[in-house]
């Protein structure tokens, strides 16, 4: 985790125990609102916070497994994608496997064990339609929900895409599921694009980040966004009784990220698996597809 996010949650956290152990102890409340601060996952809420939340969010309350999951259904775009010429080009998924889009938002950048996956965004094609779901934890005790809608989404038959998610999304959910006691879904295979980025396209991009791509390659330019390194604070201060509506803002910014992925996946395909339109690539792209073949 980077210290820039380590460090201002790990002393709220500190503040936030000081602040239950002296109002369990008879102490006088503490804290601006003049209310004993509750440790953001020590218990169980009600779900009034859950019905709270999908009201803000445009979203439903589900339960599953004695817990509750906030869902909320994305309006379906079109992202056509040829899947044929798609995979002619290297390590790319099978034209005949479900291709699954997944990233995460999180309460820091590791991991271990105290790292929780709290938003998890899905995406699939039904025909030429990108539809997408995403799924918001209302308090840590309804993991498991999480975790069992996750294992609806993630077939054995498909593949997972995503940016840095084999190095980071996917480790981290499958930590969550051992911490759990139940095995991971299993998959097909692990489309990660932020490896192809930085063959193919890094030689003419300040940076690999997903938002550069989407500037430099998509044309898509994000307003007003939330950083990424402001979100895990921003989840905590709402299982604190915090305002809900940044995190309207993380959610819009996961909404995106999934997007994302769909539209640079028919990026590739539309301009570099076609012979002809290959051809009009920058030759720098064109040597990074060629490595990628080697």
């Amino acid at each position: 985790m980077s210290t820039e996010v380590a460090g201002p949650i790990t002393r709220e956290r500190r503040l936030a125990n000081l602040r239950a152990t002296l109002a369990r102890g008879g102490g006088a409340p503490v804290g601006p609102d003049q209310e004993p601060a509750r440790a953001p996952f020590a218990g169980r809420r009600s779900p009034v916070l859950a019905a709270r939340l999908a009201a803000a969010l445009g979203a439903d309350v589900t339960a599953d497994e004695g817990a509750l999951l906030v869902r909320r259904v994305v309006q379906p775009v079109e992202i056509p994608v040829d899947r044929e010429r798609l995979a002619s080009l290297p390590g790319q998924p099978p034209a005949d496997a479900p291709m699954v889009c997944l990233d995460t938002e999180t309460t820091g950048l590791a991991t271990a064990a105290g790292t929780l996956a709290f938003l998890v965004g899905l995406a699939r094609w039904d025909g030429t339609m990108f539809q997408q779901t995403q799924l918001l934890l209302p308090d840590h005790a309804d993991e498991p929900a999480l975790l069992a809608e996750i294992a609806r989404w993630v077939t054995p038959d498909a593949w997972l895409v995503s940016y840095n998610g084999r190095g980071f999304d996917w480790p981290l959910i499958e930590a969550r599921y051992r911490l759990a006691g139940r095995p991971a879904p299993t998959h097909a295979g692990h489309l990660d694009l932020l490896p192809f980025v930085r063959r193919v396209f890094r030689h003419r991009m300040e940076n690999a980040r997903l938002r550069t791509v989407e500037e430099e390659l998509l044309g898509v330019s994000r307003v007003g966004d939330v950083e990424g390194w402001e979100i895990p604070q921003i989840y905590l201060e709402v299982l604190r009784g915090g305002p809900i509506g940044p995190l309207a803002g993380v959610v819009v910014h996961n909404e995106k990220d999934v997007r994302s992925l769909g539209l640079l996946l028919a990026h590739v395909e539309h301009r570099y698996a076609d012979r002809a339109t290959r051809h009009e690539a920058p030759r720098g792209d064109l040597a990074g597809l060629a490595r990628a073949y080697a």
